[in-house]
């Protein structure tokens, strides 16, 4: 992003004394704040984090949406748990410190 005259700025000492306010107006108008020292430009810019950035949660649509994207039928991706679910019987973890 470049910096213009148009885009609202805050100063080095007001991010220093006060950071919450600044986070919360960036927030609050979505979008940015270019960050000054003595009224020249950091080359820092304070922006909300775009829609398609990380998020906390996935919503339910979005995993059913996902089911419907396996290359796999109901039906084989059940056998494939069987065999995955059945192959752990024979899989008996053993202590390698543990003496006879």
């Amino acid at each position: 992003m470049v910096y213009n005259e148009l885009m609202p700025t805050i100063t080095m000492r007001q991010l220093k004394q006060n950071p919450q306010a600044a986070v919360q107006q960036v927030l609050a108008a979505q979008e940015p704040i270019t960050v000054t020292s003595r009224g020249l430009d950091t080359g820092v810019v304070m922006q909300p984090a775009t829609p398609t950035g990380p998020q906390r949660y996935v919503s339910g649509a979005v995993l059913n949406a996902l089911a419907d994207r396996t290359p796999l039928t109901r039906e084989e991706a059940q056998a494939w748990m069987d065999d995955i679910e059945n192959g752990m019987e024979y899989d008996l973890v053993t202590d390698p410190w543990e003496r006879s």
